[in-house]
Parts: C-alpha cells; structure tokens; sequence
C-alpha cells in the first residue's frame, strides 16, 4: 500500500490547508521536471549539471592560489532558481571563440582609440611659427624715388 503522507512530505495530523499546499508544491516539481526533461537541450544542461553535482571534487595539486576565481555554492531550492535562469540563458547566449581576425581587428581599434584619448587628454604644445607667414614691416618698392 502506498503511504500518500509520504508522498507529499506530510504528518498524518497535517490539517487540510497545508496538505493542499503541499500538493500544491508537489504538482509544481512535477511540472517542473518534466518542462525540463521534456525539452531535448534543458535536459542536457540539467544532466551536465546533475552529472558535475554526483562527481568528487578534483583536488587541487598547485600549492599556490589558481588563476580562475573560486565557485560560489548554491543549494535547496535556490539551486533549481539558478540552474533554470542559466538554462534560460544559454538559449541567447552564443558565444564562440573569436577568430584571429576579429581579435586584430580589435586591438588595432584600442591601439587607435588609447592613441586618441592620448591626444585629448595631453594635447601636443602649441609652438609659433619660426616665421610668420606674413610681414608687417615697411613695403620697399625697387623703382627710383626723384
């Protein structure tokens, strides 16, 4: 015989109230988990993480502290919010290695844009010319004054 207390993670003595909510919450995993597994890539997410999650840790051979940051933890039920809303992005993002062209392409626009703020925030110094272009001193005609 099936324990239905069981089921809904509920005391014979629950009142009506919580043993709807209960319910409640038990159709809501249920519909969840099978939007999840019913969708072919969710479902790939889901058993790469289930996967990464039942898999031991690597214990770390470097003495000193690693390059990559360390990974938060998250658990319960804010674990399920968090794997859906990372499920959810990976249908917009898309990311791709770039190509080397893209990455010249890149830092020949950094290289141009350091070398124009250079130029607005330290502009070269304003030099006169050595002579001006034109003269204001006495006009001397070469015809002969009488």
């Amino acid at each position: 015989m099936k324990n239905y207390y069981q089921i809904l993670g509920i005391s014979p003595d629950t009142d009506q109230s919580e043993i709807k909510a209960a319910a409640q919450a038990k159709a809501n995993e249920i519909n969840e988990a099978f939007r999840i597994l019913n969708d072919p890539e969710q479902r790939s997410t889901y058993d790469q993480t289930l996967k990464a999650e039942l898999e031991p840790p690597v214990p770390q051979t470097q003495t000193s502290r690693s390059a990559t940051p360390p990974k938060f933890k998250v658990a319960g039920e804010n674990r399920k919010r968090f794997t859906n809303m990372l499920s959810s992005w990976g249908e917009y993002l898309h990311l791709e290695t770039p190509s080397a062209r893209d990455v010249t392409i890149f830092m020949v626009a950094l290289v141009f844009f350091v070398y124009m703020l250079g130029q607005f925030l330290f502009p070269p110094p304003l030099t006169p010319p050595s002579q001006p272009a034109l003269s204001l001193g006495t006009y001397s005609s070469s015809t002969n004054q009488n």
